[in-house]
Order: C-alpha cells, then sequence, then structure tokens
C-alpha cells in the first residue's frame, strides 16, 4: 500500500513524465525527461524513505 512517504512517476502524453504523492492530483515535478523524472523521486524519497512507483499511462504499475 502506498505511504505519502512514496513518489509516483508516470507518464501523461500531454504534459510528459510526472512526479507526485500517491493520490495526491498535483505534481511536484513535471519533466519531459523519464530520468531525470526518476531521478527526482529518487531524491525525494531519499530524504523520506519512502519509495518510487512507476505507473504506466493506463494506470498499471510497472
Amino acid at each position: 500500500m502506498p505511504t505519502s512517504d512514496d513518489r509516483v512517476v508516470l507518464y501523461r502524453p500531454h504534459r510528459g513524465w510526472e512526479v507526485k504523492p500517491p493520490g495526491d492530483g498535483r505534481a511536484v515535478l513535471c519533466s519531459t525527461n523519464r530520468a531525470e523524472a526518476l531521478q527526482w523521486a529518487w531524491n525525494i524519497v531519499g530524504t523520506t524513505g519512502g519509495k518510487v512507483i512507476l505507473q504506466r499511462s493506463n494506470g498499471c504499475v510497472a
């Protein structure tokens, strides 16, 4: 079960890659680059102790 310390990285066709907390509609970061989005998420969870969740655009977790 995701916690508020986790970060979801997902692809939005019209916006690019987003990093946000699970269940939150507001993105913390929007990037055109997947690697940059993942690095941002890893930096956040490195501090909070959470985990990175890579989510596909169809809603499935990778």
